[in-house]
């Protein structure tokens, strides 16, 4: 189209005509690509409040019969604690959730097409190397999930052997002069620093 429209312009002029039309176009599908994802995040947002809306008229009728039942002290704090915080997640996490579900798959399936007409081998080796690095990935995921609560747990002793030191050091002394406290802090501090690596390695 472009080709045809300019071929009456001279050369200059057809370079910037065609200049100028692409910048209108990408200014165009910026434009338009940014109305899109303010209506589905819109949408998701909107989504997620008649879901936590339904939610909340659900305990709503729950809390009137425990009121009945049970009187009102019987259900106030935890029907507090799930007003004020779990619901609000809740609701956080369903617009997360309808904000990647479903355009992401759209998205990847779009690409797999258009991937697949240019080279469909590639993409075929593509797909393989993808699912043989998820795998990897999920193993070593299982792997440092069965060590992650042994690692807290000796981080949290570490930490509650340096309180310990700090506020017991000079008694410790006073008892048995013997005792390095300056090597014992130093060591706990350590074993404390490397929990806190391993845990940070995790993440």
């Amino acid at each position: 189209w472009l080709r045809v429209s300019t071929d009456s312009l001279s050369a200059d002029q057809n370079v910037l005509r065609c200049a100028i039309t692409l910048l209108i176009l990408i200014a165009v599908v910026f434009v338009l690509e940014r109305l899109t994802v303010l209506l589905a995040r819109r949408a998701s947002v909107q989504a997620a409040l008649q879901w936590t809306s339904r939610l909340l008229r659900r305990l709503f009728h729950q809390s009137r019969n425990l009121s009945i039942d049970q009187g009102l002290s019987g259900q106030r704090k935890r029907l507090r604690d799930l007003i004020q915080s779990d619901v609000p997640r809740v609701r956080d996490a369903l617009t997360e959730w309808y904000r990647v579900f479903p355009r992401n798959l759209i998205q990847t399936i779009a690409v797999l097409v258009l991937a697949s007409l240019i080279h469909p081998w590639l993409t075929l080796l593509a797909i393989l190397a993808l699912v043989v690095t998820w795998g990897l990935f999920i193993t070593l995921e299982g792997a440092q999930r069965k060590h992650r609560p042994v690692t807290l747990e000796q981080r949290r002793n570490a930490h509650e052997q340096l309180i310990y030191l700090c506020e017991s050091s000079v008694l410790l002394e006073s008892v048995d002069p013997r005792v390095d406290v300056e090597h014992m802090y130093d060591t706990h501090a350590q074993h404390f620093n490397q929990c806190q690596l391993r845990l940070a390695d995790e993440s």
